[in-house]
């Protein structure tokens, strides 16, 4: 199963889920060149100091046609079949916790033995001799649903070394030579739009012969093709830049932020930083929003930055207007317009080195399968918490949650090895059972008579120290 939001990376057309696969085709493919197309259907002419005339391009409207239906028709298909479906599942998976609570208990953790350290694709492969299904099965006097198994051996079991060190990982867009690949032609445009603001350098526009010589032929260029060449063209590049760099990054911090708030670099973190979280689920303004009410700033930002990065397109594609003359065409620009793309260029400037993972977010692999996850914890006391028994018809999300909470278990990530259930050595994440049963300071009810007053004026106690009960 594809962790939402990762579907761009997921992309596989060998999973033989033909309508997943052909709405992937349709968002990534069509989609990606609808807007440039847009902003070169219309042409807009001035007809003299008075107005404007709009003018239509048959052969981007021909295309625009050709897409369209294509997609009316794939929106059609989507609703028929999942018309009155059902999943099965009490609610859906986002987050962690609720990926471990459909393993609870589960026949199925033995075929994951062995496979922490290997990639998706290795583990695509070691489990497709398997085949898994939501159901329903006997545990005690009570019925159980969970994922259970029919057939297929388990991969061999082996012990991860005490010194071994895992590789790490991020989205190919996040890597280090990726960055600055980005990087460069962002330089290089902002270098371009300061040179164009030099006084008056933007109003006199651009003057180009409609006549271009290539290998000893004279070619006609139209008002479309200019149209196409100085609207369309830019528009697209844009938005492959904001699509593919900055939802990237967004995608990458959703669903790497609850592997950092695991990460011991300090101390363990308690599950509402971690496993609780739900960001890759979100709608970009809701994760923003819960991001930011969470001090998770690198998550908000990039969301933030990730929805109005379909803003840019826009802009650039209305940024030149393409006047006809008879032997030359003026390209003319939108001063206003300009502004806001430079203002744009900039606000990607800064936010580039935010789009950096830092040492902890790059993980062993990448996260984007229920499977991906369940091979870091399968032998993990989580697998075992009573906290993710939820078995009865009347549990509900909000019993887990309140159940973690009250628990006040701490989580780690991957720093250490730790001894598993099956008493192995393993990686991955677990519940950090070493900074549980310290000395607490008792809190007592104070009676306000027996205060002692200190020299100060401060109101001042005394406490004892106690052992915390296991």
């Amino acid at each position: 199963m594809y962790v939402a939001g990762t579907l761009f990376f997921a992309f596989d057309l060998t999973s033989q889920h033909w309508l997943f696969s052909a709405v992937l085709v349709s968002v990534y493919f069509p989609l990606t060149f609808v807007t440039s197309l847009k902003s070169a259907f219309l042409i807009v002419v001035p007809r003299n100091e008075s107005g404007w005339d709009v003018r239509v391009s048959q052969p981007v409207t021909a295309v625009l046609i050709a897409i369209y239906p294509y997609l009316a028709v794939l929106a059609c298909v989507m609703i028929i079949r999942l018309w009155n479906r059902s999943t099965g599942l009490k609610w859906d998976p986002v987050s962690i916790a609720d990926q471990v609570a459909l393993f609870h208990g589960s026949n199925v953790l033995n075929d994951f033995n062995g496979l922490e350290l290997e990639s998706s694709s290795a583990i695509q492969k070691a489990l497709s001799e398997h085949k898994y299904r939501l159901g329903y099965w006997e545990k005690g006097t009570e019925k159980v649903c969970t994922i259970v198994t029919e057939d297929g051996d388990p991969p061999v079991t082996t012990d991860v070394p005490d010194d071994y060190h895992p590789y790490r990982v991020t989205f190919l867009q996040l890597t280090l030579p990726a960055m600055i690949f980005w990087a460069l032609p962002l330089f290089f445009d902002i270098i371009g739009c300061i040179y164009g603001l030099a006084p008056k350098r933007i109003q006199r526009g651009i003057i180009l012969d409609n006549t271009v010589e290539v290998i000893g032929y004279r070619i006609h260029m139209s008002q479309g093709v200019a149209t196409l060449l100085f609207r369309g063209l830019p528009t697209f590049l844009s938005q492959l830049y904001s699509g593919f760099l900055w939802y990237g990054a967004d995608i990458f911090f959703r669903v790497s932020q609850p592997f950092d708030g695991m990460y011991m670099y300090k101390e363990a973190k308690p599950a509402s930083e971690n496993i609780l979280l739900e960001y890759q689920n979100n709608l970009p303004v809701i994760v923003s929003i819960k991001a930011a009410m969470n001090s998770h700033w690198r998550v908000a930002h990039l969301s933030a930055i990730s929805l109005l990065g379909n803003l840019l397109p826009v802009l650039v594609g209305a940024v030149f207007t393409v006047d006809p003359g008879t032997e030359n065409i003026t390209v003319r620009t939108s001063i206003e317009v300009f502004y806001a793309v430079f203002a744009f260029l900039c606000l990607y400037l800064i936010s580039l080195p935010i789009a950096w993972p830092p040492h902890r977010r790059q993980l062993p692999r990448l996260i984007i399968t229920i499977a991906d996850t369940i091979t870091l914890c399968h032998a993990s006391e989580l697998m075992v918490d009573p906290a993710f028994d939820l078995q009865r018809k009347e549990d509900t999300r909000k019993h887990m949650e309140y159940k973690l909470f009250l628990e006040e278990h701490k989580y780690f990530v991957w720093k250490v090895s730790w001894h598993g259930t099956d008493g192995k050595r393993r990686l991955g994440f677990s519940i950090s059972r070493e900074l549980e049963g310290g000395e607490v300071q008792s809190v007592e009810w104070i009676d306000p008579k027996q205060v002692n007053q200190t020299q100060k004026g401060a109101v001042g106690c005394r406490s004892r120290q106690l052992k915390r009960k296991e």
